[in-house]
């Protein structure tokens, strides 16, 4: 399962089921799987820089909502940065999750796919918060330890945490995919996903 999850899969279904299920005995997620290894895995001695992915995609915070999506689409990831236009600091975070709440959350004028990506992002979390204070985007250090990093990521749910310069500049991303890459040693070995 880790496996298949370390190749940026985010659902693992697990065959063994009854056919009106499609042979399907249950599935597994990401964050069921890290959840569950979370606190076997927090004493590892592997700093972020040695398990992050250095290649950031990011758009600026003008840019609209819509090309944040479209972007993440085309270069087939989950979680794009989104960077202040003028200075290039991390200020939010998008991904796939925001369109699933969006989409769930029904018809909302207020939240148009051609508004800018922070205009749309902070309203859309607004609209989900329901009072709740949430981080809009976790940041961490190349040299921060990978325990402090696994608990953060464990205590906010987040999928994601944007690696940053001493600018707060994106430098690299580390995920839950990048997590079960090391652990599973998926960089060596070819997944199938059905």
């Amino acid at each position: 399962v880790a496996v298949v999850l370390a190749s940026g899969s985010h659902i693992c279904g697990v065959k063994g089921g009854p056919p009106e299920v499609g042979g399907l005995s249950t599935i597994i997620t990401q964050a069921m799987l890290f959840n569950f290894c979370a606190p076997k895995i927090m004493d590892l001695k592997v700093s972020i820089g040695e398990m992050m992915t250095s290649s950031v995609v990011s758009v600026k915070t003008t840019d609209s909502a819509l090309k944040a999506f479209e972007t993440m689409v085309n270069k087939g990831i989950s979680a794009i940065a989104v960077v202040d236009a003028s200075d290039g600091s991390i200020v939010h975070n998008t991904s796939t999750s925001d369109v699933k709440m969006l989409f769930a959350g029904g018809e909302d004028e207020e939240m148009k796919l051609l508004d800018t990506v922070e205009e749309f992002l902070v309203k859309l979390r607004a609209s989900q918060t329901r009072g709740k204070t949430k981080i809009p985007v976790s940041t961490c250090q190349k040299t921060d330890s990978l325990g402090s990093v696994l608990r953060r990521m464990s205590k906010t749910g987040y999928h994601h945490v944007w690696v940053v310069n001493q600018n707060r500049n994106p430098t690299g991303v580390l995920s839950l995919t990048d997590v079960f890459r090391r652990l599973a040693g998926a960089e060596k070995e070819k997944c199938t996903i059905l």
